[in-house]
C-alpha cells in the first residue's frame, strides 16, 4: 500500500484497534511495550510529528523523556510498516473484526467514500 496518499487522519477516523490504543494513551493507561511500539509506528506513518507523538506519550504513568524520545526518533528514522490485522490479532491488539486484512484498508475505504461524497456534492 502506498502510504503517501494518506494524509494525517482525524482521531475519530483511526481504525478501531488504534483508536483504542490512542484513547488508552491519552487517558493515562499504562500500555505494554508492544502496544506502545505499535501505536508509535501508526502515529509516525500517519504523519504525526515527533513533538505531537512525544506530547501524547507524556500522559503515560511510566513516561521517561529520555527513553521515549530515543524510541520515537528511532521509529521515525526506521519508518516501520504498520502491522497487518493477523499480527494485531495474534498480539491481542485487535478489538473488533473489521473485514480487512490491514488497518490501512479501513482508512483507504473511508477516504475514498468521503472523496466520493465531496465529488457528488460539487455537482
Amino acid at each position: 500500500m502506498d502510504i503517501k496518499i494518506i494524509n494525517k487522519q482525524e482521531i475519530d477516523k483511526f481504525p478501531p484497534c488504534f483508536l483504542k490504543l490512542y484513547n488508552d494513551l491519552i487517558s493515562g493507561k499504562k500500555l505494554n511495550h508492544l502496544e506502545n511500539y505499535t501505536l508509535g509506528i501508526f502515529l509516525v506513518r500517519m504523519k504525526y510529528s515527533y513533538e505531537e507523538i512525544i506530547n501524547l506519550y507524556r500522559n503515560l504513568p511510566n513516561f521517561d523523556e529520555k527513553i521515549s524520545s530515543y524510541q520515537i526518533k528511532k521509529l521515525i528514522e526506521k519508518n516501520y510498516n504498520i502491522p497487518n490485522c493477523d499480527t494485531l490479532k495474534s498480539n491481542g491488539i485487535c478489538v473488533q473484526e473489521c473485514g480487512v486484512k490491514h488497518p490501512l484498508q479501513l482508512i483507504y475505504k473511508q477516504t475514498k467514500t468521503e472523496k466520493g461524497k465531496y465529488e457528488n456534492n460539487k455537482n
